[in-house]
């Protein structure tokens, strides 16, 4: 069942990826505007903290810790994951996230919420 969870959203990551997936928001470092609400971009030009409570809820909170060529480990609430650009979604507290990319500006994060 989780399995075809995240297969079926491998194609918003593919789609998301290709164009961009953040980089060129506009001024805005968060777009909760895909699937109805349910998929964030999330933008970092460096490690740093985003509050997403208005999104996810009370106390939700997304931080970049490191960035490196391909990989970067954040932290939602209060637990830890490294991602991978192009990898699966990886579960994270309640949240599925993504690593979709990485440039020298930073990092953008796909964050999902699963399905109940």
């Amino acid at each position: 069942m989780r399995t075809r969870r995240l297969l079926g959203l491998l194609p918003v990551l593919v789609v998301l990826s290709l164009t961009g997936c953040g980089f060129g928001l506009g001024k805005s470092d968060v777009d909760c505007g895909g699937r109805g609400g349910r998929v964030c971009t999330v933008r970092f030009e460096v490690p740093g903290q985003k509050d997403l409570s208005s999104a996810y809820g009370p106390g939700t909170t997304v931080a970049v810790k490191t960035i490196a060529a391909d990989a970067a480990t954040v932290r939602i609430r209060s637990e830890d994951a490294r991602l991978v650009v192009g990898g699966m979604p990886t579960e994270v507290g309640d949240l599925l996230v993504a690593l979709a990319r990485i440039t020298e500006e930073g990092a953008a994060l796909l964050l999902l919420t699963p399905a109940p």
